[in-house]
C-alpha cells in the first residue's frame, strides 16, 4: 500500500497503524526488556523499564496515543538512528497482507508468551512457574465471574479460551502450547552405547539443517542476510579477510552460510573429591556469521548444537560424538536447505574454544607442559622463554600436518615428535586443523595475556 504510513518496533521491526497497537505489542512481547527513548514530538527521554515509558507516553504525549492512525513523526536523536534501534516511524512505507499488524486475536498466547519469557528470560523454576500460573488463571476465573454473562454469541468463544488457559496451568501443558505456537525443533537423543549397568549412553543432538531453517524462515532475519554489503575499507566480517576468499568451499561466495562453532566444557554443579567431574558436560554452540553483527553479538544468536557428558569423550572418542552434526554439515554442503523457495548451501569455516578444546578437536597433544604446546606452530615448551618472534618458529601447514598424519597411521609416534596425537575428528568440506581452529581471545586475552602482564606491573609498582 504505497504512501501508507505506519509504527515500526525499535526492538524488532514489528508494524503497526497506530500507536495503541504498537504499545500493546511493546507489553506483550518487549514489556521485560528496558532501555526505551520515548521519540515522540520529539522527546529525548530515556528509561530503564517499559511501565515508565508507557506512563510517560500516557502522560505527556495523551493525544498522541488516543488518536486516530498516524498524525506525526516519531522523530528520534540522530545519534540513536542505528540499525539495531530505527526509527518507530517510517514514512511512505508498505505494509504487506500477509503481516499480521494487528495480532492474530488469540488472547491466550500474550499469557503463553509472557509465561515462556519468566522461564527462559527470568530462569523461573517450574514449580515457582507453577504457583505463578495458577494464581493468574484462578483471578482470572475470579474476575470473569463478577464480569457481565456474555451472550450465546460469545459463550463459544469463551470456552476455547477458558480451555486453553486451563492448560497453562500445568508445564506439560504450557510446553505443549509453546511447541504449537512458536517455532521449535525438537532434540534428538542419540545413543552411544551402554555402561557396565547396562544403561544406556546418550546424548543431546539439535538437528542443524532444521534450526537454520527456523532461523532463517523468520522475514527480519532473512531481510537483513540479503541487505548485507560488503565493506570495501574495513574488516568487519569473515567475509573481508583472505581466510573466506581462500576458503576450498566457499571460494569468496557471500550467498554460502558461514557457521561457526564453539566447544566448551563446563560443570552444572561444584561437587568436590572423586565426584568432581561426574556433572561436567561439552556444549557445542553454532552461529550463523551471515548475520548482521547486531544478531551474532546477542545471546539469542547462539545456539546449541550437541549436548553429551564429558566422561563420554574418553569412552566414545570425539569422531562419534560429532558424528550427526558432521552428517548435519555434509547435507548443508552438497544438499542445501530449502527457505522462502530459495536454496542455500554453507559449512563451517570456524571452530572455536579453549586451548584444550581446540587441541582435542584437532588431535593435537593436549599436555602445555613440556613438548609441541602449539597447534599454530612447532614451539616447545623450553622454547617460548627466550624465543618472542614468530619468525623463530616454524609454522604448522596444512601439507606438513597431511604428512605428520600419515606418519602417525604408518606407526611413528608423532605425539612426542611433532605434537600430533590423532587426526582431527572434524571432516568438513575444505576444513583444516592447522587454519580453521582459530584462538579464542575470551580465554587468550583475557584468562592469560591481561593478568600474566598485570601480575608482573603489580609486583614491581608493589
Amino acid at each position: 500500500m504505497p504512501g501508507v504510513r505506519y509504527f515500526s518496533c525499535p526492538k524488532c521491526k514489528w508494524r503497526a497503524f497506530n500507536l495503541s497497537s504498537l504499545f500493546r505489542h511493546f507489553r506483550a512481547s518487549h514489556g521485560h526488556e528496558g532501555n526505551w527513548t520515548c521519540g515522540l514530538q520529539g522527546c529525548m527521554k530515556t528509561f530503564s523499564l517499559y511501565v515508565s515509558y508507557r506512563k510517560h507516553v500516557g502522560c505527556k504525549h495523551a493525544a498522541m496515543l488516543h488518536g486516530s492512525g498516524v498524525t506525526k513523526s516519531l522523530d528520534e536523536p540522530q545519534h540513536a538512528r542505528t540499525d539495531l534501534n530505527p526509527p518507530l516511524a517510517e514514512a511512505e512505507g508498505s505494509v504487506s497482507n500477509d503481516q499480521n499488524v494487528e495480532g492474530d486475536g488469540d488472547p491466550v498466547k500474550p499469557l503463553t508468551l509472557m509465561f515462556l519469557k519468566w522461564k527462559e528470560g527470568r530462569r523461573l523454576p517450574e514449580s515457582t512457574l507453577d504457583e505463578i500460573a495458577n494464581d493468574i488463571l484462578s483471578y482470572l476465573e475470579l474476575f470473569a465471574e463478577h464480569c457481565e454473562p456474555p451472550s450465546d454469541l460469545q459463550q463459544q468463544p469463551k470456552l476455547q479460551w477458558s480451555s486453553k488457559l486451563e492448560n497453562l496451568r500445568t508445564t506439560s501443558g504450557r510446553n505443549g502450547y509453546w511447541k504449537a505456537c512458536f517455532p521449535y525443533v525438537e532434540p534428538e537423543t542419540v545413543s552411544l552405547g551402554t555402561d557396565v549397568n547396562g544403561k544406556a549412553d546418550t546424548f543431546q543432538h539439535v538437528p542443524l539443517c532444521k534450526m537454520l531453517q527456523c532461523i532463517l524462515e523468520n522475514p527480519y532475519v532473512w531481510s537483513d542476510i540479503h541487505n548485507q554489503l560488503a565493506e570495501e575499507i574495513y574488516l568487519s566480517s569473515v567475509f573481508d579477510g583472505t581466510a573466506h576468499h581462500d576458503h576450498a568451499y566457499f571460494h569468496g561466495d557471500r550467498k554460502k552460510l558461514c557457521i561457526q562453532l564453539y566447544s566448551d566444557e563446563f560443570k552444572v554443579c561444584n561437587p568436590l573429591g572423586s565426584k568432581r567431574g561426574k556433572h561436567k558436560l561439552m556444549a557445542v554452540y553454532f552461529s550463523i556469521l551471515n548475520l548482521p553483527q547486531k544478531l551474532r553479538s546477542r545471546l539469542s544468536g547462539i545456539h546449541l548444537a550437541l549436548l553429551v557428558k564429558d566422561k563420554f569423550v574418553a569412552t566414545y572418542g570425539l569422531k562419534k560424538i560429532f558424528d550427526p552434526l558432521i552428517k548435519d554439515i555434509a547435507e548443508l554442503e552438497e544438499t542445501g536447505i530449502t527457505v522462502n523457495g530459495e536454496v542455500l548451501y554453507g559449512s563451517v569455516i570456524a571452530v572455536t574454544g579453549d586451548n584444550l578444546s581446540s587441541h582435542r578437536l584437532g588431535g593435537f597433544t593436549c599436555s602445555f607442559n613440556r613438548g609441541r604446546i602449539c597447534r599454530f606452530c612447532m614451539a616447545l615448551r623450553n622454547e617460548i622463554a627466550y624465543k618472542h618472534l614468530e619468525s623463530d618458529f616454524a609454522q604448522r601447514t596444512p601439507a606438513g600436518h597431511k604428512h605428520h598424519i600419515d606418519m602417525l597411521r604408518s606407526g611413528v609416534l608423532t605425539s612426542s615428535l611433532y605434537g600430533v596425537r590423532e587426526p582431527c575428528a572434524l571432516t568438513f568440506c575444505g576444513f583444516e586443523a592447522t587454519e580453521h581452529l582459530p584462538p579464542d581471545v575470551m580465554h587468550d586475552v583475557h584468562e592469560g595475556v591481561i593478568p600474566f602482564i598485570m601480575r608482573h606491573v603489580i609486583s614491581d609498582l608493589i
